[in-house]
């Protein structure tokens, strides 16, 4: 086992992950030239060095879905670092959302955390995995 392996934790046998990611989103409006999403982005602005700063963060991400007005942002951070920034009630959170609550025009604020972890293909894998010859039978398996 590798030194990356031995930082993997494991939630259920094949399920690990060595990354926790805390997530911000709110649904904003296209009016006004989408002036929402505009001050939804300006407010990750006045954070984005505070997350920074978060002992074990690994990246800082900003989603936004034009189709579905989403603007998500997720703050992903060391899984053995994690509990540290919860423990600071995931600091500038509070402010944050403060702020996004007050912008014309955003709704359904809600936070998430959630695990994250990669999936390499292994040649030891034992299910069936994904090949271009076996594309066309997925997709009919899934249409």
């Amino acid at each position: 086992m590798d030194e990356k392996d031995a930082q993997m934790k494991q939630i259920v046998d094949g399920v690990e992950f060595d990354t926790i990611a805390r997530e911000w989103r709110c649904k904003f409006i296209s009016d006004g030239n989408k002036a929402s999403l505009v001050a939804c982005q300006m407010a990750l602005e006045s954070v984005a060095q505070d997350l920074w700063e978060v002992e074990g963060v690994k990246s800082v991400e900003r989603v936004v879905c034009g189709d579905c007005l989403d603007f998500k942002v997720i703050t992903s951070v060391d899984a053995d670092k994690f509990g540290e920034w919860e423990k600071e009630s995931f600091d500038p959170e509070e402010f944050f959302i403060e702020m996004l609550g007050a912008i014309d025009g955003v709704s359904q604020i809600e936070t998430q955390t959630y695990t994250k972890g990669t999936h390499t293909h292994h040649t030891s894998c034992t299910a069936p995995c994904l090949s271009i010859e076996n594309v066309s039978d997925t997709n009919r398996l899934l249409g």
